[in-house]
C-alpha cells in the first residue's frame, strides 16, 4: 500500500494544511494505493490526532475503513478535515493498513491563526 497527497485535488493536497483560521475547516484528500500483486484484505484507515483538530470525512467512493478492499494497481481517497482551536501547531498521523500491504503512515501538519 501507498499513501500520498493527492496530486488531482484542486489546490494539490499537501502534508501541510498550513495557517487555517481559528474555528475554520480546511479539506485535504490523499491517495492510497495498492502496488502489491494481490488482493488487499479490507483496507484500517486510523487518524491518530492528539489535539483532535484533525478527523477524516467521508465521501461518495472513498476509501472506508474495514469495507474497501483494493485490487492490484487500484486507488481510492481519504479525506482529512483540519479545524484549529488554538493557534499552535498541530499533528496528526495518517496510517492505513492491510493484510499484505504494509502499514504506510504520513504526518500531517497545520496551525491555527
Amino acid at each position: 500500500l501507498t499513501v500520498a497527497p493527492d496530486p488531482g485535488s484542486m489546490p494539490p493536497s499537501s502534508l501541510d494544511f498550513g495557517m487555517v483560521p481559528i474555528g475554520m475547516t480546511l479539506e485535504q484528500s490523499y491517495v492510497v494505493g495498492n502496488t502489491g500483486q494481490q488482493t488487499t484484505t479490507p483496507i484500517a484507515v486510523t487518524l491518530t490526532a492528539p489535539d483532535n483538530d484533525f478527523t477524516i470525512v467521508t465521501h461518495d467512493g472513498d476509501c472506508v475503513s474495514g469495507v474497501t478492499s483494493l485490487i492490484q494497481g487500484a486507488t481510492c481517497l481519504v479525506h482529512v478535515q483540519f479545524q484549529p482551536g488554538v493557534t499552535v501547531p498541530s499533528t496528526a498521523s495518517l496510517e492505513v493498513s492491510a493484510t499484505g500491504g504494509g502499514s504506510p503512515a504520513i504526518t500531517l501538519t497545520g496551525q491555527g491563526q
